[in-house]
């Protein structure tokens, strides 16, 4: 397996974008490389379609919500407040199986 001599370059020039904007939002770094305030959508995936059922972030958590709504709110981690829309598993419903691929 090879290794890619360029890595600190690439790391460099993406740590130098501002204002980048991916599938999920807007991309930012702070001064360590770190990404701030990641989020994610969380997708529910059903044969060969897809459906967005909610988020997730560090500051909030699981949310129906996107994460830029819920940064100018306080947190609010009670697992109470953190749900997301239904899921469809496999055989097309919505109870959530006892258990899944133990044999």
């Amino acid at each position: 397996m090879s290794i890619c001599n360029g890595g600190n370059l690439l790391l460099h020039n993406i740590l130098q974008v501002n204002n980048m904007t991916g599938l999920t939002g807007p991309i930012m770094f702070n001064s360590d490389g770190n990404l701030m305030n990641p989020a994610y959508k969380i997708i529910n995936v059903v044969g060969t379609a897809s459906e967005m059922i909610g988020f997730w972030s560090n500051y909030s958590g699981l949310s129906v919500l996107p994460p830029e709504v819920l940064y100018t709110k306080p947190p609010n981690r009670s697992s109470s407040s953190q749900r997301l829309y239904s899921v469809v598993w496999p055989g097309e419903t919505t109870k959530k199986p006892l258990r899944m691929g133990v044999s």
